[in-house]
């Protein structure tokens, strides 16, 4: 650390502040034991991966791009998952969860084998 000093914005400390009551307010849940605990999880996640840094497509490693087509009934499917793992601040979009549903099938057939 250098020595300098920075001043705080207390007027911007404030509004953080405010906003936060706000989702809580609109939000109650987030205040659960459960979500205290996926925050918990979810931090040091990011504590372990460089400091909340999001990789590059470079640093993750190499990845190969694969298109596959998809009855109208399973795309629902997957958007419904997509809604019930989102989150307020954390989207999950349907490309992750044809992820996770592709890594929860190949782990379940991989334990059979």
């Amino acid at each position: 650390m250098s020595g300098k000093r920075r001043m705080v914005d207390v007027a911007a400390v404030r509004r953080g502040l405010a906003g936060l009551d706000a989702t809580v307010k609109r939000w109650p849940q987030l205040t659960s034991p459960e979500a205290r605990e996926r925050l918990g999880s979810y931090l040091e996640d990011e504590r372990e991966h460089d400091m909340g840094k999001t990789k590059t497509a470079k640093e993750k490693g190499p990845t190969v791009q694969t298109a596959v087509r998809l009855d109208p009934e399973l795309i629902a499917r997957l958007d419904v998952i997509a809604a019930k793992l989102s989150r307020p601040g954390l989207e999950v979009t349907r490309t992750d969860a044809i992820r996770i549903a592709l890594l929860t099938g190949l782990q379940a057939i991989e334990k059979e084998r």
